[in-house]
């Protein structure tokens, strides 16, 4: 089997980039496309060879290459295609974490077997801590789906930090206080991931600022003071009480009753 099975392919894209292709040239243009998957990103620019990969004659490979060539690189004696090389080095980055999450987790099993073996040479067997705490661990652990989609949106512009293949329990720990994935962590992953940042812990705290951010709401703005005393003045001594609403005593007066009932007096 080959080391890397699985090809992405972004239907939309590929179609709306194909659409003036005959199905004889779509067959020979993904097929190109899975053996240089399967190559490891490149293919020569031997006529004789590419034809193969196609299962065209020869012949048919010259008649359609001017078609077929558009979508690929050819330079220094190799075609490459770009979407493909930046698929192909995600794919390589997500195998590389998972590796080394891989011995990590070996490590741990094996220091935890250690321990247990310990524990059951006692008088009284017991229940390590450090085994409930990995028990516990394993029950919140989060789905692969999750796990690939962080690593995905991590690697999308370069390789990420090794140390990102452990643990992401920052991060289902928002999606549980209700973070989106797809709104709020996808986004900020792939903006601010970088080779020397090998902790959640950083992304995990942009996201939450930046969620704060989006809803804040502004301060309401504090009523001007009225001074009624002022106001009742005037009106004591032109009796005119403008655009201020009903004059006192009126009903609907703004003004504080207690100094209402004094003119009024």
């Amino acid at each position: 089997m080959s080391e890397r099975p699985f090809m992405q392919l972004y239907v939309s894209d590929y179609l709306g980039d194909t659409r003036h292709l005959s199905c004889e040239q779509h067959g020979a243009y993904l097929l190109l496309l899975m053996t240089m998957w399967n190559a490891g990103g490149s293919l020569p620019d031997d006529d004789a060879k590419l034809s193969r990969c196609a299962c065209l004659s020869i012949k048919k490979w010259k008649a359609m290459r001017a078609d077929i060539e558009p979508f690929f690189t050819v330079e220094g004696g190799e075609w490459t295609n770009d979407r493909l090389t930046k698929e192909l080095q995600k794919s390589t980055t997500k195998s590389e974490l998972r590796s080394s999450a891989g011995e990590r987790g070996g490590r741990a099993k094996a220091l935890k077997t250690n321990k247990a073996a310990l524990a059951n040479a006692t008088a009284l067997p017991k229940h390590l801590p450090d085994t409930r705490n990995h028990i516990a661990a394993a029950q919140l652990s989060p789905s692969a789906f999750l796990y690939d989609r962080l690593i995905e949106a991590a690697s999308s512009r370069g390789p990420c930090h090794p140390n990102l293949a452990m643990g992401i329990g920052q991060i289902t720990d928002l999606i549980a206080q209700g973070y989106d994935l797809d709104r709020d962590i996808l986004p900020i992953v792939s903006e601010k991931a970088r080779p020397d940042i090998g902790s959640w812990k950083f992304f995990a705290t942009v996201i939450v600022q930046r969620a704060a951010e989006r809803v804040a709401i502004p301060a309401k703005p504090e009523a001007p003071q009225i001074d009624w005393a002022a106001r009742l003045k005037v009106f004591r001594e032109s009796g005119t009480w403008g655009a201020w609403g009903p004059p006192p005593c009126e009903p609907g007066c703004l003004a504080p009753p207690q100094m209402q009932q004094k003119i009024a007096a």
